[in-house]
């Protein structure tokens, strides 16, 4: 990514009072790292939270959101995430209430970036109620 500015340098020197410098820079963008599925264990009627970790494997900041699911059995709140320093990490908090024995029905949960950094994807929940 890269970035620039002018920037205006006031003087005392009656001739040249003010100089302008052309700023320029560049730095480096953010990269989520997430799992494509996420499978989440439950006993029916019962709700499970369980925690997805997402990972900034970049050499910049990141930043973005994820959507929110109201999609029974699943729960997600949707909430803006970052900015992640390299390496580090926010967990979604996903909550699964099984009506059911056997696999529930799959649902998306998009996750998006925002600016420079790159990532922005679509991770599938499975739910298995027990």
């Amino acid at each position: 990514t890269s970035d620039a500015a002018a920037a205006i340098i006031t003087r005392n020197d009656a001739t040249r009072p003010t100089i302008g410098v052309i700023l320029n820079g560049g730095g480096l963008p953010g990269k989520l790292s997430v799992p494509k599925t996420f499978t989440i264990m439950g006993k029916v009627g019962r709700t499970t939270p369980a925690t997805l970790t997402i990972k900034n494997a970049g050499k910049g900041l990141l930043s973005g959101n994820w959507a929110p699911v109201m999609i029974p059995p699943y729960s997600v709140t949707g909430t803006p995430f970052g900015p992640l320093q390299p390496g580090g990490t926010a967990l979604i908090v996903i909550n699964f209430s099984p009506t059911a024995k056997g696999n529930a029905p799959t649902v998306v949960l998009a996750i998006g970036v925002i600016g420079s950094s790159t990532g922005s994807t679509l991770v599938t929940l499975k739910g298995v109620g027990q």
